[in-house]
């Protein structure tokens, strides 16, 4: 009995020690499965575009939402073609809200797509007190022109702010509140960049530049500057500086659920962002993200909605957690193990 139990732990032994070549190579693929897996689930190197280029495509659909911060929902995978990537983008805007933009103070100029014209309708409306002014609409020629009227109006207006984001000037008459003739927006082609700048300064009229805060939702509370802000206040209520600066905003989601982000389309691997000029790279692409709104500040029925679906997310982000965590357990087995038959040799 002695005899065949000892024969047993020998064969085992020769077994081992015949396997032994191959479990420092089991070892070190574990490993890098590990560095990998932990990856996909966001673990470290989120912002990291060698590893977007090379993984993100190649890691399950259901982890893309885990390399991304709670705030930021992802709504249509950086893996989706670029094609249906912008049909998908244009359809969220055309169902949301693209934006209205802070022209001073608690003016903000409302910016409306108007499906029969094809083009904006704008109105400027104060958040405070939900008053509306009209805004008379005119438009350059085609040389960079303006009328003579326009150009009266321009001299005339008591201040003309330049609204740079969205390529249009706003002159206000004077005692511009009350006033039914003389204010007016001075819209420029999307195509052809800086034309209301080149056009205000060609002909000596004196502007200030309106403030930075980025689209405004539909009621008027919620802005993006790197988060989303209280209008009234400027208290920033979500920070998105975690999302980094290779995404810009589009628009409001339906239900002014929060803000939509487009990734860049000139991010490229070697460099660059979106000033670039000459391509460093292949291009590394990004998802369209919806950066939430807090739930305190939706209506109850969207509220519910937007609760379950991170509880989703959050259920899908724990089972991946579990599986990196099983992995780690893994190589840290393996590794225990190499150690100790070293060990166990050496003496």
């Amino acid at each position: 009995m002695i005899s065949s139990s000892l024969q047993v732990k020998q064969e085992m032994q020769h077994f081992l020690l015949r396997l032994s070549p191959f479990l420092g190579l089991f070892v070190l693929l574990s490993f890098l499965w590990l560095l990998y897996w932990s990856w996909c689930w966001g673990w470290w190197g989120r912002d990291n575009l060698f590893l977007q280029y090379l993984f993100q495509c190649r890691c399950p659909s259901i982890s893309e939402q885990a390399r991304f911060p709670a705030p930021a929902q992802v709504l249509v995978s950086a893996c989706t073609g670029e094609t249906s990537k912008k049909s998908q983008l244009s359809d969220l805007v055309k169902a949301g809200y693209i934006g209205s933009y802070y022209v001073f103070n608690n003016w903000v100029l409302e910016r409306r797509p108007n499906r029969e014209t094809n083009q904006f309708d704008y109105n400027l409306v104060n958040v405070i007190g939900n008053q509306q002014i009209s805004l008379k609409r005119t438009t350059p020629s085609g040389d960079f022109e303006i009328d003579q009227e326009t150009l009266t109006l321009l001299d005339s207006a008591q201040k003309v702010y330049l609204v740079q984001e969205s390529q249009v000037a706003v002159a206000l008459a004077r005692s511009f509140e009350s006033a039914q003739q003389g204010n007016i927006i001075l819209e420029g082609a999307p195509s052809r960049q800086n034309e209301i700048s080149s056009i205000l300064k060609r002909n000596n009229i004196p502007y200030d530049l309106s403030s930075s805060h980025g689209p405004v939702s539909f009621n008027h509370l919620f802005t993006y500057i790197f988060g989303i802000y209280l209008t009234a206040n400027l208290q920033r209520i979500v920070d998105g500086s975690e999302i980094g600066s290779r995404f810009l905003p589009v628009g409001w989601a339906s239900d002014d659920r929060g803000v939509l982000l487009e990734g860049s389309n000139s991010l490229y691997l070697y460099g660059g962002g979106f000033q670039v000029v000459i391509p460093t790279g292949p291009v590394v692409p990004q998802p369209i993200l919806l950066l939430r709104v807090p739930n305190e500040y939706l209506p109850p029925p969207v509220r519910q909605q937007v609760e379950g679906q991170m509880q989703q997310e959050q259920s899908v982000r724990t089972l991946g957690n579990i599986s990196v965590w099983v992995s780690l357990a893994l190589v840290l087995v393996l590794v225990g193990q190499m150690i100790l038959r070293r060990f166990r040799y050496a003496v």
